[in-house]
């Protein structure tokens, strides 16, 4: 094109003006504003990019609170009576509550609070508000409880970005970690992008008062009595304000300490005569740590541990990299002999997991769009597949433009919607360029009397409307066809959620480019003469003379469709008959993951000690870290908190829990559950060669990959009497071992360590006007300790509790104990063996409740290659008909990724009813016809057929993320078919006979409908081939999109034109019997297309 036919475009209307089109004459004419907006959004695009923030998973609220309430030195009873109970009742009174969970534990109550999942998100923070409420009216506590901590849950609550370690590797001892961790903290919180740095984890300093008893009993004191004066002193009260000449001056009485050092200095008994007893005569003062709960392990080296959580609009990638650059710094900056004898670390870096996820996406994404492009120049020709191609960009950058504007961030969620557009966006271009092109090589034919310019903007205009309302509305099914997994319900319901908002509006900003910008790109650098492509070399290898060999066949095979039309549907409805026969040969794995992570939860006996199961755990740290640095980047051992499947914390002294970090190594990709099934092997066949080791069960697992469902089996029993739901759940534990494929089961009740019960004698009691709560008080202080007070010590900046106790000597047996002194109302004292009786007994190491409720829960996890939770859960529903009817107070309920399941699939199932409805009624409203819809949407339930081959072929299992490509294939295996037939009604509008409308239409659109399902099948091949890397979780929805599609392209092509004739000798059949029966009709109407 000259520079004159150039600067000529848009003046020239006159052979346009009776064209219709109105949106691609604008194009046409509105050339240099085009070429200006799409410059713009392709550079606002891309700085976009560089504003949005990028999380593993989008951040949604799992409509979830938490209420922790510390009360040290408390049993799981006590915690469970006084502190659990009292919570409920006060929440039982919130709106909006779905249910409540919790577990008393000794030391502390933890209560989960679920919120309904319909409330919007203004109800749910009303109902947050209100809970909050609802806990500051619990005032009926314990004394000495910390005040309870009310926390929503989001995804980045429970996942933090990352972990940084402060490692000994030299010996430097617990303290020295401790000070480094403190220091530290402020370094990380300083880093842009970091919104909280947890230290939950590591151990509060303190200051110990050790009270020897035997200079307490001379002075005829009790170590309550000293707690007392501490108490007393150790504060300071305003006492208002003083008006001087000089100004007005606060005043306050302090008493405050601001040392450890000085507490010795006060005054436990005073003597007029100048004898005071102080506090240094009677105990001995250290700073200590307080008492250990949990410690942890990195690589077998003891560490200290902070969570680093990010704010909701930073990059992860971002933050971790400054995270990293801070510790570097941190680490430089320790003292020399410090410096070489520590290591901080940044671990469990779950940006890691979104630069592995990206690069596998944007390495399919450029596979995806190199075989597209490929296809299309061996179809259309060069500049054909660039203007094609050049779209996928376009759109991708207006799609983030408007993700922005939305709030969706880029997560691994949305970079697989992206990545399944890229072969979907060019079917509009497809359609668009390959109409564009045939009208141009029509007018080349026919409108010699036009200049080449004058016949390509004809083209453009003619075949851009012609095709322009089929585009349309086949790009509003596939949106309509996604939307509706927004009615998908719970936690995979707010991921999912993405996926649609994602797909829509790439398809938005795909219309966009097919309607504005492509007849403009097209004038400029559209193809100058026919293109003979590779494609025509092969089907009409004479240079273009001679017969096209490929139409030929097909065309004899349409006729043949056509005459026997009646029995092409038969093999359809067979595959469909032995696709239900395959369905049982392929394994379900509904909740697959891609966790780069395996964790081995270590079991001991009820008594075992944290010092005993850090001895205890070493050979099996030593069997993870000799995997090597090809299969394990890190170890991170916990001992006495180990986190469960569904997200939660459980404390117990007997726990320990391995989190084996996999390195980012082609073994571990090639075969991600390789590590797990290796430690397995190794740690039993460990136990097996060391009988007399004290671990009484250990599980490895694979953390799940998103939101938390739970395990694969979940049973709940609900009961008030624990001891009835402990039988019935040892029943179901002894039936699940039997199953074959399931393993690590168990239950959550379990007996803690044996207790020594001390119990006043209530006639000794009531002779001396003693109550329960002063025995209480009085063992709790001397030998757990009595918190009185705290102050921030001026030279660490550190709050310290001061704690009162015996000192450690005198508090070594139970004989210990009882030797303590108690003061009676009457004011002398009295020994505790005296008044109080002895027996022993075991308590539990939690309490678990469900709305109130104490309930015990039983669960495994299954080898999905051999067994399903589905099928797990008939057969105990089978076996236990009885119990889950219910009796009594006992109620059995199944959960976990059952529950979930069954919940899912339920929203799924409503959400492709949904698709289905809307489908239609776009279709009806395209065709204007009743009848076409149902012959267009044959493709869709026979598009499962190709799905099933397709995961049998691949080796892929059925995930609800499958489910989900069966729904939103409901929209995309319709698109050919709409073009086809608005082509199959226009010439029947001519007038021609419904068989010859039928081969012509489909001879014309054959092209066109393969290119876009090579273009949309190869966009995903290489993610569902594992070519950039495989995903457990994407890769099958990838597969299923690739084999669903396909057979549909053969069924839009073959059995579809079968049924338009079908339905349209039905139609004509109908109107002739009318014709006959009616009154007044005396001869059948011509026949017409099917409506």
């Amino acid at each position: 094109m000259s520079s004159s036919d150039v600067s000529s475009i848009g003046h020239d209307d006159s052979l346009l003006r009776n064209e219709p089109g109105v949106i691609p004459k604008f194009s046409l004419r509105q050339a240099v504003l085009l070429n200006l907006l799409f410059l713009v959004i392709m550079l606002g695009g891309w700085l976009v990019v560089g504003l949005m923030p990028v999380d593993v998973y989008p951040d949604v609220d799992l409509d979830e609170a938490t209420v922790e309430t510390f009360w040290p030195g408390a049993s799981a009873e006590d915690v469970e009576r006084l502190i659990t109970d009292r919570i409920e009742t006060k929440i039982e009174g919130v709106r909006g509550v779905n249910h409540i969970v919790s577990d008393s534990k000794p030391d502390a109550s933890l209560i989960r609070v679920k919120f309904r999942e319909d409330l919007s998100d203004t109800e749910l923070d009303a109902a947050f508000r209100q809970l909050s409420a609802a806990i500051e009216l619990v005032t009926d506590l314990p004394e000495d409880t910390e005040k309870p901590i009310v926390t929503r849950i989001s995804v980045g609550e429970i996942f933090p970005l990352l972990w940084v370690a402060v490692k000994d590797t030299g010996g430097v001892g617990e303290e020295t970690l401790h000070d480094i961790a403190l220091r530290l903290k402020p370094w990380l919180r300083d880093v842009p992008g970091v919104a909280k740095v947890d230290d939950k984890l590591i151990r509060d300093r303190e200051v110990h008062v050790a009270v020897d008893p035997d200079p307490l009993r001379h002075l005829g004191m009790t170590l309550d009595e000293v707690a007392e004066v501490l108490r007393q002193y150790n504060r300071t009260v305003p006492s208002g304000t003083l008006p001087e000449p000089r100004g007005e001056f606060s005043v306050r009485a302090v008493g405050e300490v601001v040392t450890p050092e000085q507490l010795a200095e006060i005054a436990v008994r005073k003597d007029p005569g100048g004898g005071h007893v102080y506090l240094g005569d009677l105990a001995t003062i250290t700073t200590d740590f307080e008492r250990k709960r949990f410690f942890a392990r990195l690589d077998g080296h003891d560490c200290k541990a902070l969570a680093v959580a990010k704010t909701p609009e930073a990059d992860s990638r971002g933050v971790s990299e400054r995270v990293r650059d801070a510790t570097v710094r941190f680490q430089e900056s320790l003292p020399s002999g410090i410096r070489e004898r520590v290591a901080v670390e940044v671990i469990l870096d779950s940006s890691d997991i979104i630069r592995s996820r990206i690069g596998m996406l944007l390495s399919n994404l450029v596979s995806g769009i190199g075989l597209v492009f490929l296809s299309l120049w061996a179809v259309i020709g060069t500049r054909n597949a660039i203007l094609a191609v050049v779209g996928i960009p376009f759109a991708f950058l207006l799609a983030l433009i408007l993700m922005h504007l939305m709030g969706v961030t880029i997560s691994a969620v949305s970079l697989f919607a992206l990545v399944l557009c890229s072969g979907v966006i060019v079917d509009d271009e497809i359609v668009m360029l390959e109409n564009i092109y045939r009208h141009l090589k029509i007018n080349r034919v026919q409108r010699p009397d036009l200049s080449e310019l004058q016949r390509v903007r004809l083209a453009i205009v003619r075949g851009a409307h012609e095709v322009m309302w089929p585009v349309m509305a086949s790009s509003a099914t596939t949106v309509v066809a996604f939307l509706p997994l927004l009615l998908m319900t719970g936690i995979l319901g707010e991921f999912f959620a993405i996926i649609p908002k994602t797909v829509a509006v790439v398809l938005i900003a795909s219309q966009i480019e097919s309607m504005l910008m492509l007849p403009m790109h097209y004038l400029h650098i559209g193809p100058r003469r026919d293109v003979r492509t590779l494609l025509d070399r092969i089907v009409s290898p004479r240079g273009g003379e001679g017969p096209n060999w490929a139409m030929q066949a097909y065309d004899r095979l349409l006729r043949g469709i056509i005459r026997y039309r009646y029995w092409v549907p038969l093999p359809l409805l067979g595959s469909g008959a032995l696709t239900v026969g395959l369905l049982s040969m392929i394994p379900v794995d509904l909740f697959p993951s891609d966790f780069q992570l395996v964790a081995v939860d270590i079991h001991a006996h009820d008594e075992a000690s944290l010092d005993q199961m850090g001895e205890m755990v070493k050979p099996f740290e030593q069997i993870a870290m000799s995997m090597g640095g090809e299969y394990v980047h890190t170890v991170l051992t916990a001992f006495g908190i180990v986190a469960t499947d569904d997200n939660a914390a459980l404390w117990r002294n007997n726990l320990a829990q391995l989190q084996v970090q996999l390195a980012n190594s082609e073994a571990v990709r090639a075969d991600p559950d390789v590590v797990a099934r290796e430690l397995r092997e190794r740690m039993e066949t460990y136990l097996a060669a060391h009988p007399e080791c004290a671990v009484r069960s250990l599980q490895v697992w694979a953390p799940q990959d998103g939101p938390p469902i739970g395990k694969p089996v979940s049973i709940r029993i609900e009961s008030g009497d624990l001891g009835r739901a402990k039988q019935l759940a040892e029943r179901f534990k002894a039936r699940l071992s039997r199953i074959g494929g399931v393993f690590a089961v168990e239950d959550d009740l379990d007996f803690g360590p044996k207790q020594v019960n001390l119990r006043l004698n209530e006639d000794l009691a009531s002779a001396h006007r003693l109550t329960q709560p002063h025995l209480s008080m009085a063992l709790r202080t001397a030998n757990d300790g009595l918190v009185v007070s705290s102050f921030k010590d001026t030279r660490s900046g550190e709050d310290l509790d001061v704690r009162v106790m015996l000192d450690a000597s005198n508090r070594r047996t139970i004989d210990d104990l009882l030797n303590i002194d108690i003061r009676a109302p009457g004011g002398y004292l009295l020994r505790l063996g005296d008044i109080c009786e002895l027996d022993m007994g075991q308590g539990y190491a939690g309490i678990p409740h469900r709305n109130g409720k104490r309930v015990v829960t039983v669960s495994a996890q299954i080898d999905t290659g051999r067994v399903t939770s589905r099928e797990v859960h008939a057969i105990l529903g089978d076996e236990f008909r009885g119990e889950l009817a219910g009796s009594g107070d006992l109620r059995v309920v199944f959960g976990g990724e059952y529950g979930e399941t069954v919940k899912s699939f339920e929203g799924l199932f409503r959400a492709g009813i949904v698709a289905l409805v809307v489908v239609y009624m776009l279709l009806a409203t395209q065709f204007h016809s009743y009848v076409q819809p149902f012959i267009v949407m044959l493709t869709v339930p026979f598009t499962s057929v190709a799905v099933v081959v397709g995961l049998l072929v691949s080796g892929y299992p059925f995930t609800i993320m499958t489910f989900i490509a069966i729904v939103g294939m409901t929209g995309v295996v319709v698109n050919d078919s709409i073009v086809l037939l608005d082509f199959v009604n226009r010439a029947t509008g001519e007038g021609r006979p419904m068989a010859d409308a039928v081969r012509e239409a489909c001879l014309l659109r054959v092209r066109p409908v393969l290119m876009t399902t090579i273009t949309t099948v190869v966009g995903v091949l290489p993610l569902a081939l594992g070519w950039g890397g495989t995903s457990k979780v994407w890769s099958p929805f990838a597969a299923s999109f690739a084999w669903g599609l396909t057979f549909s392209t053969m069924i839009t092509l073959l059995i579809e034109p079968a049924m338009y004739c079908v339905a349209n000798d039905g139609v004509t059949a109908w109107r002739r019997w009318r014709s006959v029966h009616s009154p007044g009709s005396e001869s059948a109407p011509a026949a017409s297309p099917a409506r």
